[in-house]
């Protein structure tokens, strides 16, 4: 779980999933109201993350031909995963840094 950078405190998942919804306008700490963002590391494992999520989707449709619903089981769960991981390793700056 990420923490602000100001005063360390430890944010929640719902906290830092609505930091990733709205990441280039900031989020403020709900402890120190001081503005965080997600950092340029947390912005390219989102990156990655998705991409993996088409390939692993997209293997099992074509290279596997599963039927519907595994395919659309294994869709849901590579997007739950995703999340979790995104949620465990999301890293906090005090200002806006850019991906590239």
């Amino acid at each position: 779980m990420p923490q602000c950078q100001n005063c360390g405190y430890k944010w929640k998942a719902r906290q830092t999933l609505k930091a990733h919804i709205d990441y280039s306008q900031g989020t403020n700490c709900p402890d120190c109201q001081e503005e965080q963002y997600v950092s340029r590391f947390t912005k390219m494992l989102q990156g990655f993350i998705l991409l993996g999520y088409i390939i692993i989707t997209f293997l099992a449709w074509k290279v596997f031909e599963l039927p519907t619903i595994p395919f659309f089981a294994i869709a849901v769960s590579t997007i739950v995963i995703g999340i979790f991981i995104l949620i465990a390793t999301t890293k906090l700056a005090n200002k806006a840094e850019s991906v590239w």
